[in-house]
């Protein structure tokens, strides 16, 4: 009778051992694959559109303007002239002097009347070419070098317009440590007229790179890790980290692309524990 009360009791803990094991269940864990995203670097300038060709008329004798030819906004020809210096006092016999446009562009200033007396070297008249505009930037000395010749942007008033990087100073002013930079737009029918201000989005540069939320990094003793599911078990492994981009960390070494990670757990999970991944796990 003893003998088959033995046997009973070891059966019946043969059975509540394999019942209980039956019954723990695995952790579920929610995974993702590790790919790459693309960063860029964007710097922006304040900008404003100037003219590349201009010409102020400056007076070649003293006299009195006796004619305009022209009035603002009117088209100009190289060489045509705009207005006529005259001497009155009868000792000097002179022609009257023409003033004559050094570029074909439009009369954008006008700083005489008819009439009026002038001396000489003083400014008269501003001629402008409508047909050379280009956005001129100043840009802080620490991010010249971040400028390429022939690079695009972009230029922002009340449209978004594409840019080209033309000229870049490569000594900042020491009064304003800055260097001037010029762009010009890459389609003609953006062209504007000079004044207009905006700001300049420019890349500065592009990186791909492996980026995770920080709430799946582990930090440990100084070191930094991450869960990984291999072979069906939670893996600890060190990895190394870089830049922080608002919520997520660069992961510089160790997980390479296609590795899983563990995002979410359902308990506490040790290195090396059977997992298994939830319904709702991210497709690789």
């Amino acid at each position: 009778m003893t003998n088959k009360k033995s046997i009973l009791f070891i059966l019946f803990c043969l059975v509540f051992n394999s019942l209980g094991h039956a019954a723990i269940k695995k952790a579920e864990v929610i995974v993702e694959a590790a790919k790459q995203t693309e960063i860029e670097k964007k710097i922006t300038f304040p900008a404003i559109t100037k003219s590349q060709k201009q010409s102020t008329l400056l007076a070649e004798n003293s006299g009195v303007i006796r004619r305009i030819n022209k009035q603002l906004g009117q088209t100009v020809n190289k060489g045509e002239v705009i207005a006529w210096i005259e001497n009155p006092d009868p000792v000097y016999q002179y022609k009257p002097l023409a003033i004559r446009s050094t570029i074909a562009g439009k009369l954008t200033k006008s700083q005489v009347l008819e009439g009026g007396s002038v001396e000489k070297g003083m400014p008269l008249f501003t001629v402008t070419d409508p047909n050379s505009i280009v956005i001129e930037v100043q840009v802080p000395a620490k991010d010249v070098p971040l400028l390429k010749i022939g690079t695009k942007a972009f230029f922002t008033d009340e449209t978004k317009k594409e840019v080209k990087l033309i000229g870049l100073s490569p000594s900042p002013d020491v009064g304003t440590l800055t260097s001037q930079a010029l762009f010009e737009f890459v389609h003609a029918k953006d062209k504007s007229i000079p004044g207009v201000q905006g700001f300049i989005d420019y890349t500065a540069s592009s990186r791909s790179l492996i980026l995770l939320p920080e709430s799946t990094i582990i930090r440990r003793s100084g070191k930094t890790f991450i869960r990984k599911v291999v072979d069906g078990k939670m893996k600890l492994d060190e990895i190394k980290i870089g830049e922080r981009f608002e919520d997520q960390i660069e992961i510089t070494t160790g997980l390479n692309i296609g590795e899983e990670f563990i995002v979410r757990t359902s308990q506490h999970l040790k290195d090396g524990e059977e997992v298994q991944k939830a319904n709702n796990a991210k497709p690789n």
